[in-house]
């Protein structure tokens, strides 16, 4: 049995009734009226019934018993953390890393922040709420609870996730800003993809820093996260990135693709966020 998991409010909730401080973190309110009703929340450890209004300070704890999943396990490989607190925990992946376990490797991600969690007996298990490809490095969020995690992936899902890429590619661009708009469908029989009429929708936005000797520094958002999108849509332009093998980039010790900054409102502040992890190209 894993003890209930304990939250300072924020003087962001002060005032708010604790089923819409609960609802603030996009859990479905089923999941809320239900664990109310079969008393798992407390407020100052008193059960609480969901109409309290709670303040700056009070102690909210929610019994999670058998709702959450097993912790991943655990692979001791290094770790960069960036940032942590009671919600999240942020680091710097390297290259060459998968965010989550494909099953034929002990170590990823994953499995080093279970490492560095249990070691400072850390209870739940912490997840990524995104991933990047595994030649790329950069900053990964990793939730420590599931109030956080519903919280982040809801950023994601309604495109308020604030993410900034930077990347190399051989060659100068026509404009110094553009977008990208071609749909992205899976290369049949390989493991790639590839501009498909059919396939899903998919937008990069891409801004020139910097050229020197033919080589261009680009900025880059999306607002939609499809399988190697970047990769495969500066490919279509005639601009493979840098390092990148599946797409005939111009070889290189690495993929020149760098997950740079990233901003969001904090789940518990309300407050906006903003990490930077400068490229290492």
């Amino acid at each position: 049995m894993r003890p209930p998991l304990t939250l300072k409010i924020h003087a962001c909730f002060e005032g708010w009734m604790l089923r819409d401080a609960l609802f603030s973190y996009h859990v479905a309110k089923k999941w809320v009226n239900h664990t109310l009703q079969i008393k798992k929340i407390k407020i100052n450890q008193v059960i609480a019934r969901g109409d309290e209004i709670v303040h700056e300070g009070d102690v909210m704890s929610v019994d999670f018993d058998d709702q959450l999943p097993a912790i991943p396990k655990p692979y001791g490989g290094l770790l960069e953390v960036i940032h942590e607190d009671d919600d999240l925990l942020i680091v710097n992946k390297p290259i060459n890393l998968l965010v989550y376990d494909d099953g034929k490797k002990n170590d990823s991600l994953t499995a080093r922040v279970s490492a560095y969690m249990l070691k400072n007996d850390y209870p739940y298990p912490v997840l990524p709420a995104h991933r990047i490809d595994e030649e790329t490095s950069g900053i990964v969020v990793f939730a420590k609870h599931p109030l956080a995690l519903s919280y982040i992936s809801s950023l994601f899902e309604e495109k308020t996730m604030h993410k900034v890429y930077h990347a190399l590619i051989n060659g100068i661009v026509d404009q110094q800003k553009g977008t990208i708009a071609r749909p992205i469908g899976r290369e049949k029989h390989k493991n790639t993809m590839c501009i498909d009429a059919h396939g899903d929708h998919a937008v990069t936005h891409y801004e020139v820093l910097q050229v020197q000797d033919r080589i261009s520094r680009l900025r880059i958002t999306i607002e939609t996260g499809r399988k190697h999108q970047i990769r495969v849509h500066l490919k279509s332009l005639g601009y493979p990135i840098i390092g990148d093998k599946l797409y005939l980039g111009k070889p290189a010790s690495r993929l020149m693709l760098h997950a740079r900054e990233l901003a969001f409102i904090h789940p518990s502040s309300h407050q906006l966020m903003t990490w930077v992890v400068p490229e290492p190209f």
